[in-house]
């Protein structure tokens, strides 16, 4: 049996930070839309090189201090559909909606102008 991961980040408030003005803020220019689930979000992002990389470092530097958060990347035919999937369990939508859901519009469609010009936020 997989024992429980919490729904944590490891990161210092220091190193949050830093983060937040380099990865994650790279990351948030390339988003188009963000699309609330009942175990995360689906990021819509711009079908680009760059996009993806930004996913790729999003991913990479993530992965080792919120180690409860699985990623999912796809991306289709080139210029066609690139998308971050963040998902978990019970609570993971919540851990990460101070970050997305200033995100998303009040009807609950994806708010772009606030995704690409919004610097990211992640209480942890």
């Amino acid at each position: 049996m997989v024992p429980d991961i919490p729904i944590a980040c490891s990161l210092s408030d220091p190193e949050l930070r830093e983060r937040e003005a380099t990865v994650l803020r790279t990351f948030a220019a390339h988003v188009r839309g963000v699309e609330a689930r009942p175990d995360g979000y689906l990021i819509e992002l711009e079908p680009t090189d760059e996009a993806i990389a930004a996913a790729t470092a999003v991913i990479v530097a993530e992965r080792l201090c919120c180690p409860f958060l699985p990623f999912d990347l796809t991306v289709d035919a080139p210029r066609k559909r690139a998308q971050l999937a963040l998902s978990g369990p019970p609570g993971t939508r919540e851990f990460l909606a101070t970050w997305l859901e200033p995100r998303i519009g009040p009807t609950g469609t994806p708010n772009t102008r606030d995704a690409k010009t919004a610097a990211p936020r992640q209480e942890r």
